[in-house]
C-alpha cells in the first residue's frame, strides 16, 4: 500500500482530507474546507471501490466505503496545518468509529441447530472486510480437519512460536446461514497486521496514548514525529 493521505501530510503545511462519501458529515464538511482552502497544497483522497477489480457493484460503493472505514482498511482522518504546531492539534480523526479501540464490534445473524435466528458480536477486522469483495476470494476456504483454531484478532497477537500449529480463521455463515470458520490465508493475516498498526499509528499521531503498542512501534512513531518536526 501507498498512504497517499500520510505522505501528503509530512510535507509542510499540506491540508489532507482522507474522507469516505459514505459518512456524509464528514465528507461534505471537509470537502468544503478542501475547495475553499489556499493557503498552501491540499490533497482529498476519498475511498472509492472500483466494480471490476473489488467485484463490487455500482449502487453498493458506499456501503463498501462504510465497511473500509469501520474495519481499519481506510480509516478517514484531516490533517489541517491551521490548527497549531504540533502533529496532535493537526491529526483529526473524528468520524472513526471506536477511536481508542483496535476494533469496532458488528454481529453476524445466523441460524443455529434449532432453527432460531441468531446473533454473534465479532470483532470487524480487515479480514472479515476482505471477504465481501471478489479480490480477496482465494484467500478464504472452511475449516477442515485443522487442530487449533484462533480467531484472527487474537492469532495476530501471539508471536511467531506460539502460532505453531495454530490457523487463524474469521466467523462467516454458509449458504443455509449456518455459522462457520473460514481459514485465512498468511496474505490476510499480514494484511490485519498492517491496517492495525497504520490505526494505532493515527491514534498516536493524533495525540492518543496507545499502551496497546509494542516499544518497537512506540520507537518507529518517535521517528515519524521526529521526520514531521
Amino acid at each position: 500500500r501507498k498512504e497517499l493521505g500520510m505522505i501528503a501530510a509530512f510535507h509542510p503545511n499540506v491540508l489532507v482530507v482522507q474522507t469516505a462519501s459514505a459518512f456524509q458529515g464528514h465528507f461534505m464538511k471537509n470537502v468544503m474546507e478542501f475547495l475553499n482552502y489556499n493557503a498552501s497544497p491540499a490533497l482529498l483522497d476519498t475511498y472509492t471501490s472500483c466494480m471490476s477489480e473489488h467485484g463490487i457493484a455500482d449502487d453498493a460503493g458506499n456501503r463498501q466505503a462504510r465497511l473500509a472505514v469501520e474495519s481499519r482498511m481506510y480509516p478517514i482522518f484531516v490533517h489541517d496545518p491551521r490548527k497549531g504546531d504540533t502533529l496532535a492539534e493537526r491529526f483529526s480523526l473524528d468520524g472513526n468509529p471506536d477511536i481508542g479501540k483496535d476494533w469496532t464490534m458488528t454481529s453476524i445473524q445466523y441460524v443455529d441447530d434449532d432453527g432460531n435466528t441468531q446473533l454473534k458480536e465479532i470483532p470487524f477486522t480487515p479480514a472479515d472486510f476482505g471477504l465481501h469483495e471478489g479480490r480477496f476470494k482465494k484467500h478464504y476456504r472452511p475449516a477442515k480437519g485443522e487442530a487449533e483454531t484462533v480467531p484472527i484478532d487474537e492469532f495476530i497477537k501471539l508471536n511467531e512460536e506460539e502460532r505453531y500449529g495454530k490457523a487463524p480463521f474469521i466467523w462467516s455463515t454458509d449458504d443455509d446461514k449456518k455459522l462457520i470458520k473460514l481459514i485465512v490465508s498468511p496474505a490476510i493475516v499480514d494484511l490485519t497486521e498492517e491496517r492495525l498498526r497504520n490505526w494505532r499509528m493515527l491514534e498516536y499521531l493524533s495525540g492518543l496514548h496507545i499502551d496497546r503498542m509494542s516499544e518497537e512501534h512506540v520507537r518507529e512513531l518517535e521517528e515519524w514525529r521526529e521526520k514531521y518536526q
